[in-house]
């Protein structure tokens, strides 16, 4: 799909539905739930390229914990290399070009490198260490802001932006992401350009 008919598809709704030329925009995807459904990554890549999720390395699936890992001296971490490729054309790339405001709240699942803080060479209890640091996730593919987690394997695992502020239960991470959606929209209310908020939930992986 390319820029044009991307675009294309978001105006095509938006007047569909009655709304301003650049109106906010808040788009939730509840996947994965039942026979037939298609599953989180493929989805996600899709649904935020245009393009068909089988022209990336994953074939079939979801991407799964066979991580790269970064052994030093300079850096310690590991991950998963994202799906879309640096550069690429994003929803959230060509709606900042547009003018908009652009976050994402839920669970990204599209691969990332987390980065440990100085000090840390391994994971703590099978997860990134508070103060770890993100790559290639959300804020690199024209998100200004994301909030949640990468993979239901590490959900408890809480980013703010490119960076792990905390690690919570399993039970947390719904309220937390209502909470981080409902709390961006209200700072926009007086904002002059318009916004788009992308909510990939959690649910119902846990």
């Amino acid at each position: 799909m390319t820029k044009k008919n991307l675009l294309s598809a978001v105006i095509v709704i938006a007047a569909q539905l009655g709304c301003a030329a650049t109106p906010n925009i808040v788009l939730i995807m509840a996947d994965d739930q039942g026979y037939g459904e298609a599953v989180c990554t493929p989805t996600r890549y899709g649904l935020l390229t245009g393009r068909y999720p089988w022209r990336t390395r994953l074939q079939g699936g979801v991407l799964s914990l066979k991580s790269k890992k970064l052994n030093g001296p300079d850096v310690y971490g590991y991950g998963d290399e994202c799906l879309i490729k640096p550069g690429m054309t994003t929803i959230a790339s060509l709606l900042k070009e547009k003018g908009y405001s652009t976050a994402a709240v839920g669970k990204w699942h599209l691969g990332c490198m987390f980065h440990f803080p100085k000090g840390k060479t391994e994971k703590e209890n099978g997860l990134p260490p508070i103060g770890s640091t993100v790559h290639g996730g959300p804020c690199d593919y024209g998100f200004d802001h994301f909030w949640g987690t990468h993979h239901a394997r590490e959900i408890k695992t809480w980013i703010e932006d490119r960076r792990v502020t905390r690690i919570q239960e399993d039970d947390e991470v719904l309220p937390a992401v209502t909470e981080a959606a409902v709390t961006y929209i209200e700072s926009r209310k007086d904002a002059t350009n318009p916004f788009s908020l992308y909510v990939p939930l959690p649910s119902p992986h846990k």
